[in-house]
Parts: C-alpha cells; structure tokens; sequence
C-alpha cells in the first residue's frame, strides 16, 4: 500500500471490535486513533472503521491498524457477523461498571469462533470506563 521502499510501505492489520451496546468500543477506538475523546454517546450503526498508523522497532515496514468498529446491538448481528472473514484478531470491550457486560463476553467469543476464518484468533479483553471508579466499585460490591 506504498511506494518506493522500506518505511513507505505498511503491512496491514485488521482488528474487529466487539462488546456489549454502550461499553465504549467506539469511545475507546477515537481516543487510540486520533486522540479525541467522545462525551455524547453515539451508538454505531453497523459498522465504523478507524485506522492507526504503529512504528515498530526492527520492522522495515510501518504497520497500519484497521480497526472495524461494530454494533454491539444485535438488530446488527446479520451485518456484523460478515466483517469476521479476514480479521486478525478481536478486541472485546467491557464496561467496568457493568458486571453484565463482562458475562456477555463469552457470548461475544462464541460468535467470533462461529463466523471468523482463522481457527486461533489472537483475542485481547479491554476494560473501559476506568474513570468511573465510585461506579465500579458499586458493582464490585454488589456482587
């Protein structure tokens, strides 16, 4: 996807994003992408993709970050489950105030393992929502 040679070309990652509704996958993307933060919630509609540009020490090639953002609503489960071919990896999001939304990730994982290509799926779990600490705490207590 670059000219001439050495660090004008990039390898490419696709990473695919799933979560609950509300958990801050959107939120979390912007703020890693572009440095902006995003204080109205603004649900995604299908899918949204974002990209991030990674220098990695010992590598020729610069790598770019294909982040596709989808829909945790499940009225989206049809779209969603066709941008699982060709992804690289799953980041699932889970909201720390929200017990619920971190007992939903094993279904998020069984939907990835059902539509995805690659059988081994590298998968990182992100908690968000760090901030809210009083409401964390709340959940952790309630429990």
């Amino acid at each position: 996807a670059g000219g001439g040679g050495g660090k004008h070309q990039f390898h490419w990652v696709r990473l695919i994003t799933l979560g609950d509704m509300g958990v801050g996958k959107s939120c979390l993307l912007h703020r890693y992408c572009s440095n902006q933060f995003r204080a109205k919630y603004i649900p995604t509609c299908g899918v949204d993709t974002l990209v991030k540009g990674v220098s990695l020490a010992g590598l020729e090639k610069d790598v770019r970050v294909s982040f596709w953002d989808l829909s945790g609503h499940e009225e989206f489960a049809g779209i969603r489950n066709e941008f699982y071919n060709d992804a690289q990896g799953v980041v699932l999001v889970f909201d720390l105030t929200s017990a619920p939304s971190f007992q939903n990730l094993e279904r998020w994982v069984r939907e990835a393992s059902e539509y995805a290509s690659l059988a081994d799926l590298p998968v990182v779990v992100c908690g968000n929502k760090a901030d809210a600490a009083a409401a964390r705490r709340a959940v952790r207590e309630g429990e």
